[in-house]
């Protein structure tokens, strides 16, 4: 009888059909719509798929075999990581991400599960190449994965050339200008759009490239339009400086003529002359002895950056307390007058922030941590905050304060080495304290209690004035059910369990609670001392909750929440008891802009010039950066993943929409270079407080002395 003849099948075209399936369907399934990743993904797979078939053709069948279904596992489980990862994150997975444990998402493995399961439909699609694989050989199928002779492998190998310089030219189609594909494969783009521009795969191997070469992609390289600003504004920064100060004059010459014409009625006022926020930096001499073109030109772009100026609020906390609270995944839309009335009271008195945000970065809590007390944009391949301890941080709030004489103390109720923040936290001026030395939160409990964290550490200072108190709260973490995943959950559920929302949504509003109980005690304890009048709270989040889904925002919100934007619709609260009047503040602001705008009401010697966040307290613009690079301003938001522009009012020219987007994209670049410069140490000499050593240090438990070595002037 006649055997029947099997149907054979090419490695290379087995690899060729899997990676241009997954990056075709992964991208509609993102961005419901063609994309160029789409293309890209595809011809970028094509030498890739050559050169996996010539590395499964190297030895016996059998290697062979395997190698083969290895990596078409692990590149479909990278596709599925990827889906899950954006699901929950709402931002895509990076290489260092990987490296480091991928987050939070292997973390905390229940959220993980619940993204599988809804979106398993999705998920199946993603594993049909992989399920096809397995099941080829039951239909009569089988592949070849036969030695390969020398002559195979070197058409292979040749092949893998000829098509990855195929698609490298293909790259010029869309042409080389900022945010196009060529742009984002040859330079450091966010990772939404270089996903969405050309593909999961060709991402990903340049992230890794990066990681493996140690360069962030691109070098130093500024928009067009700052290249020009920087040569125009530096010829003309007198001319323009003696504009100012006419203007200045001229109006402090009109307001003192109207107040010496009713000097017979009254008492002469002090005329109030707005000043630039500025620190006397020679910049003409730092360019003149910049150690290479880099830093000559960040030196140029500092420079010519406008300022803000100072304003009726300017050192109004001068000489006061402050204690800074960084809410694990808070969101505004939970307080209530009845439920949370401290955080009410907090919200609706003193500075009042109408339109904040709270953008979402790549690495979560430490991302955000990082741009709200630095106003410095993360990188996405790094955690910024981490490798910021290798560089001098002057303008971190600890040693600006502890510079001034202040105690400067920071807390956490988790381990206190969870993202390298022992190095960190002490290099930005803290005296670090968290679960493991020092914090002695009730052991086992997770997440520990915000309110026991406030209990432990209150006494440490409270009787020291004056003193500066940082606290990362962690009761709000994910996880959030009644089934014992989540403590705070559970030990709040009664006071929710009446709330007309889900179970995931009433166990988040239960956690958030105890930030209210640690609020509510921190006051209490205030007024007992007599200190709460000046003392000054400064209170947001980290991040939003991202572990909800769209419709339980929306629930929780009260209206739809589109994704783009309002997802991160947030609070800022500025709150002294002492305070008489509410400060209602419009404007458009963010993480990035909480920095300058204390820096400003506490009189701290900063450089306006030196943040990408703007004083919310000034008369300037102030611009909220997504990790994207999208936009908001109070005249327009970019969707950097569309393209879409939307004003809010009259309509603006094309040339200012480029100029911002080019503004916001010098932000991210200049960011970045802070740190691999090491930048800040060549403004050493202009900056009174600081000799080059943090005043931090990482808390000793052993010598059972809670400011043991303090603000000395060294390093731990």
């Amino acid at each position: 009888m006649k055997q029947k003849k099997r149907l054979g099948i090419s490695r290379f075209v087995i690899f060729a059909a899997a990676f241009i399936y997954l990056e075709i369907v992964f991208q509609f399934f993102m961005f419901q719509s063609p994309t160029w990743g789409m293309l890209y993904g595809a011809l970028f797979g094509l030498p890739l798929a050559f050169l996996c078939a010539l590395l499964t053709g190297l030895g016996p069948k059998w290697l062979n075999k395997i190698l083969t279904t290895i990596i078409l596992i692990f590149i479909s489980v990278l596709f599925i990581a990827q889906m899950v990862y954006y699901d929950i994150f709402r931002t895509f997975l990076q290489v260092f991400s990987i490296t480091k444990g991928a987050g939070a998402a292997v973390d905390f493995i229940s959220v993980v599960i619940n993204s599988l399961l809804k979106n398993w439909g999705k998920l199946l699609l993603l594993l049909l190449p992989l399920i096809a694989y397995f099941a080829w050989p039951f239909w009569g199928g089988h592949g070849d994965f036969s030695r390969d002779g020398w002559k195979v492998s070197l058409g292979l190998l040749v092949a893998t050339l000829l098509f990855h310089g195929l698609a490298l030219l293909v790259l010029l189609v869309p042409g080389t200008g900022t945010r196009t594909p060529y742009d984002q494969y040859h330079n450091k783009p966010a990772i939404q759009i270089c996903i969405r521009n050309i593909g999961v795969l060709p991402t990903m191997r340049r992230e890794a490239e990066r990681m493996l070469l140690g360069s962030s992609g691109g070098g130093l390289t500024l928009s067009g339009n700052s290249k020009k600003e920087n040569s125009s504004k530096q010829e003309s920064s007198i001319e323009e400086s003696s504009v100012e100060e006419s203007r200045i004059e001229e109006s402090s010459r009109e307001e003192s003529s109207i107040a010496e014409s009713s000097m017979e009625e009254s008492s002469v006022e002090e005329v109030f002359v707005p000043q630039p926020n500025v620190l006397e930096i020679d910049f003409d001499k730092l360019i003149s002895e910049a150690p290479n073109d880099t830093v000559a030109v960040m030196h140029e772009y500092f420079q010519s950056q406008e300022p803000t100026y100072t304003n009726e609020y300017t050192g109004m906390f001068e000489g006061y307390n402050l204690i800074w609270v960084l809410a694990e995944s808070f969101s505004s839309w939970i307080i209530d007058e009845e439920l949370t009335p401290t955080l009410y009271k907090m919200a609706n008195s003193g500075f009042v922030f109408n339109n904040f945000y709270t953008p979402y970065y790549a690495y979560s809590t430490i991302d955000g941590e990082f741009v709200t007390h630095t106003s410095l944009l993360p990188r996405e391949d790094i955690w910024s905050f981490y490798h910021s301890a290798d560089i001098e941080m002057p303008f971190g709030f600890g040693n600006m304060f502890a510079g001034l004489g202040y105690s400067a103390r920071a807390y956490h109720n988790h381990d206190y080495d969870f993202y390298n923040r022992e190095y960190s936290h002490p290099n930005i001026g803290y005296v670090w304290k968290g679960l493991g030395n020092g914090m002695y939160v009730t052991p086992g409990v997770f997440p520990a209690s915000d309110q026991q964290m406030m209990e432990l550490a209150l006494p440490e200072f409270i009787d020291e004035e004056p003193f500066h108190a940082y606290f990362l709260t962690i009761s709000g973490h994910t996880m959030w059910n009644f089934n014992g995943e989540n403590a705070m959950c559970v030990k709040n559920e009664a006071q929710v369990q009446d709330l007309p929302y889900g179970t995931q949504l009433r166990a988040y509003i239960a956690c958030q609670l105890e930030v209210e109980y640690a609020m509510t005690y921190l006051l209490e304890q205030l007024e007992a001392a007599g200190i709460a009048d000046r003392t000054v709270i400064a209170f947001s989040a980290d991040h939003y909750p991202y572990a909800l889904s769209d419709w339980e925002l929306s629930e929780l919100k009260g209206s739809d929440v589109t994704v783009d934007f309002d997802l991160y619709e947030n609070c800022f609260m500025i709150y002294c008891p002492g305070m008489e009047e509410t400060v209602q503040i419009d404007k458009v602001g963010s993480s990035l802009d909480i920095a300058p705008t204390l820096a400003n009401l506490f009189n701290l010697p900063f450089d306006s010039r030196l943040y990408m966040g703007t004083d919310l307290l000034s008369d300037s613009e102030a611009t909220v950066i997504f990790s994207d690079h999208s936009f908001l301003t109070d005249k327009m938001q970019y969707n950097a993943s569309t393209g879409e522009v939307k004003f809010f009012g009259e309509e603006l020219s094309d040339s200012y929409v480029e100029e911002m987007i080019d503004k916001v994209e010098d932000k991210f670049t200049m960011s970045s270079a802070i740190i691999d410069t090491d930048y800040y140490s060549y403004l050493t000499e202009y900056l009174s407080w600081w000799d080059g050593e943090t005043y931090g240090h990482l808390y000793d438990p052993a010598t059972e002395d809670p400011i043991a070595e303090e603000n000395t002037g060294g390093t731990e």
